[in-house]
């Protein structure tokens, strides 16, 4: 066999061993935390009340090694949890329509995490140019998956503060 077509043989086993091993988990949680996305991956049900929004959120600005951009650091949302079946999943977003970003997270739960639970959202960078505001408004949304379909928890605004 040639060099070539080992080789070619050699990176498709790689690729069909990684799709493999990742397995339909990365698919589940991007549908998951989707806008409108399916709920065929969430299963089960649960009872889930909204008990501490944040009232702001940060846009910090970062400048290191010749890059300028904006850090959004968005505070935890704190939910009760109650009679979890299955797998349900709990989707916490942040929209802020005015500079076009949009930080989601799909929590997938299960019995074990019944009581206080804390949604998190990773922080996320934001271009300096997009970001012009001394603040802005966002738009906070707790929403439950499950057999039941599709259950918008919580929706408020939120003020959005950019600071230097």
């Amino acid at each position: 066999m040639e060099r070539s077509h080992v080789a070619a043989a050699l990176v498709l086993a790689a690729c069909f061993g990684v799709a493999l091993a990742a397995g339909p988990y990365g698919a589940d949680i991007r549908s998951l935390a989707a806008e409108g996305g399916t709920d065929a991956y969430a299963t089960g049900s649960m009872e889930a009340t909204v008990l501490e929004t944040p009232d702001t959120v940060r846009l910090d600005r970062v400048q290191e090694n010749g890059t300028d951009y904006y850090r959004l650091l968005v505070p935890a949302v704190t939910v009760d949890i109650a009679n979890v079946t299955g797998r349900p999943a709990l989707t916490y977003r942040l929209q802020i329509a005015e500079v076009g970003h949009t930080r989601v997270t799909a929590h997938v739960l299960s019995s074990a995490q019944e009581g206080r639970f804390s949604a998190t959202l990773e922080p996320t960078e934001i271009e300096a140019d997009r970001v012009g505001n001394d603040s802005y408004v966002g738009e906070l949304t707790v929403i439950t998956r499950s057999d039941r379909g599709t259950e918008f928890v919580h929706e408020s605004t939120v003020t959005v503060r950019v600071g230097d």
